[in-house]
C-alpha cells in the first residue's frame, strides 16, 4: 500500500510543478518569433500519425499539441513516414526503444539542416514516468533514479538538436 501511496504522491507533485511551471513568465516581447518552419519530436502527445494512427481521437480534428502550434503559424506539419517534418511517435521511450525520441533526433538530423526561422518542438518522457510507476518490482528510489536518468537523457537529445543549429 506505501508503494502506491508513494508513486500517488510522486504524480501529484509532478502535476503540480508542471502547472507551477507554465504558471511562470511574463514581461515584454523584444523580439517576436516568426517561424517558417516547425520540426517535431515526441511521444504520443506528438504523433501526428505515424503508420496511419492518431493517439487521440481519430475524428480529423485538429487535437494535438504540435498541430495547433503549427496551425496557429499557417505552417504545414505532417509525419515522417508521409515527408513530413514531424518524427513523433507513439509509446516512445526517450532512448532504448527503435522508436525512442533518440532515434527520432537522430532521423530528423540525417534528413534536415537548420535554419534561421525553425520551430523544433520536443515533447516525451512521460511513457518512462508510467512505465516505473506501474512496474511493482521497483522501488520507489529505483523508479525516481530511472525517471531522472531518463530526463537527463531527454535533455542531451535537445543539446544535440542545439549543438547542430536548432535555436
Amino acid at each position: 500500500m506505501t508503494g502506491n501511496t508513494s508513486r500517488r504522491a510522486f504524480m501529484a507533485l509532478v502535476c503540480a510543478s508542471a502547472a507551477l511551471l507554465s504558471a511562470c513568465g511574463s514581461g515584454d516581447i523584444v523580439d517576436p518569433f516568426r517561424p517558417t518552419r516547425m520540426l517535431s519530436v515526441g511521444d504520443g502527445f506528438s504523433d501526428l500519425g505515424q503508420n496511419g494512427k492518431r493517439y487521440t481521437v481519430n475524428n480529423g480534428d485538429i487535437n494535438i499539441w504540435t498541430e495547433q502550434m503549427a496551425t496557429i503559424y499557417g505552417l504545414p506539419l505532417k509525419p515522417s513516414d508521409q515527408g513530413g517534418l514531424s518524427y513523433a511517435r507513439g509509446d516512445a521511450l526517450v532512448t532504448g526503444a527503435a522508436n525512442s525520441i533518440e532515434n527520432q533526433v537522430t532521423a530528423m538530423l540525417a534528413a534536415n539542416t537548420f535554419a534561421e526561422g525553425d520551430l523544433v518542438a520536443v515533447s516525451g518522457g512521460l511513457r518512462d514516468i508510467v512505465d516505473n510507476a506501474v512496474d511493482p518490482n521497483l522501488t520507489y528510489a529505483q523508479m525516481t533514479a530511472n525517471v531522472q536518468a531518463a530526463g537527463r537523457a531527454l535533455g542531451a537529445q535537445v543539446n544535440r538538436l542545439v549543438q547542430a543549429g536548432a535555436k
